[in-house]
């Protein structure tokens, strides 16, 4: 059995600095997979803006034309012959990015993630949005089966996006053993002190962009007691996002006062760092599909203040301090409950370490490749 794996969304970062979630999540199974000796070959689908560069992942291969171009060929009756050379080097094609192609002889599954495209289109870029998902839409008819990764976005995926609730399997993502491992305290601090960090900060990860609720969260931060502050500065990590000009203007508004850090980019091992030594993550995101912050806060041993809404109650289960993420009043009462009481954190802590071991990647591509022989035996 040889399966062939969507990996557009590793190519544009290999050497260029931190994947998003979707990203992590493909570059996991295709590790998982290797490391397992499974005939895995990684497609993915050259930019537009230079389809003639190559693929940059070792033993992968590429579509012969960019996602839209092909996604709008794949409209007419010629179709089924734009992907026949691939077809002929694979038994089954997984989709873990929302770029599904169409084959005409072997069965496709497709990852949907969320439907916040559809759901909350004023959260997403607006950049050709309504094309996008007009493409995507259109692309779910080539899928046999879909993965969803949270029991919450089922209803979303069947509402919005259309599917048939009886081709869904919910299938949690898995976090590496690596972030399980504790980086030693000389390590720790040479990566502090080059990022002009002092210890006892509180943390906060995501792309700039509304849902990730910087504002909300920058917002809560600055109604802590003055004396709360200066000894619990607030780091934010992500990159710049769409609709970030408020976002960005309340950031630097922060640092400027000496109130924040923000870091654009770390590298996976000062994230990892960045975890291990914060003294919590402030994670009350508007909307996630997942929410793989919660399980990299649980690996690394610190207490977690999430939102209440959409699929982070199933994630982080009893092992988090929930919010209404729209109150900035909770975040700043979560802030202060925490960095307070160690009593409390000590036991979000513990049961942090013993919900993180549900979600493995193993697990996650265990119940994944189950899939792909269910698809291959009796189809979607």
């Amino acid at each position: 059995m040889r399966i062939g794996i969507g990996s557009t969304k590793l190519e544009p970062i290999l050497g260029h600095g931190p994947i998003d979630g979707i990203g992590i999540y493909v570059q996991y199974l295709l590790q998982h997979y290797n490391m397992l000796n499974y005939d895995i070959l990684p497609v993915s689908y050259p930019a537009l803006s230079c389809p003639w560069r190559k693929t940059a992942l070792p033993n992968s291969t590429h579509f012969s034309t960019p996602y839209s171009l092909a996604t709008a060929a794949a409209l007419t009756p010629f179709g089924p012959l734009l992907n026949y050379s691939l077809e002929k080097k694979i038994d089954l094609f997984h989709a873990p990015d929302y770029l599904i192609p169409r084959f005409k002889k072997i069965p496709v599954l497709a990852t949907l993630h969320d439907a916040i495209m559809l759901k909350h289109p004023a959260w997403c870029n607006p950049n050709f949005r309504k094309l996008k998902n007009f493409l995507i839409k259109n692309s779910l008819q080539w899928a046999d089966h879909f993965i969803a990764i949270s029991k919450a976005m089922v209803p979303d995926l069947i509402e919005f996006w259309g599917v048939d609730e009886k081709k869904i399997s919910v299938i949690y993502q898995g976090i590496s053993d690596w972030w399980l491992e504790k980086v030693p305290d000389e390590e720790k601090n040479h990566v502090l002190e080059k990022l002009n960090i002092k210890k006892n900060f509180c943390l906060s990860v995501g792309t700039l962009q509304p849902r990730k609720n910087f504002t909300r969260i920058i917002q809560a931060y600055e109604q802590l007691p003055a004396a709360m502050q200066k000894e619990h500065k607030l780091v934010l990590v992500g990159k710049d996002g769409w609709q970030s000009t408020q976002i960005r203007h309340d950031i630097m508004r922060a640092t400027t006062e000496n109130k924040a850090i923000w870091l654009q980019y770390v590298s996976q091992k000062e994230l990892r760092i960045l975890y291990q030594s914060a003294q919590l993550l402030l994670f009350p995101s508007l909307s996630e599909g997942f929410g793989s912050p919660i399980l990299e806060a649980f690996a690394s041993n610190i207490p977690i203040i999430t939102s209440n809404l959409t699929s982070l109650p199933e994630i982080a289960g009893n092992a988090a301090y929930f919010v209404n993420p729209y109150s900035i009043e909770e975040i700043t009462q979560g802030m202060i409950t925490l960095l307070t009481n160690p009593s409390l954190c000590a036991t979000l802590i513990k049961r942090g370490r013993e919900r993180v071991q549900e979600f493995t990647l193993k697990k996650c591509a265990e119940e994944t490749f189950k899939v792909y022989q269910k698809l291959l035996r009796h189809g979607g």
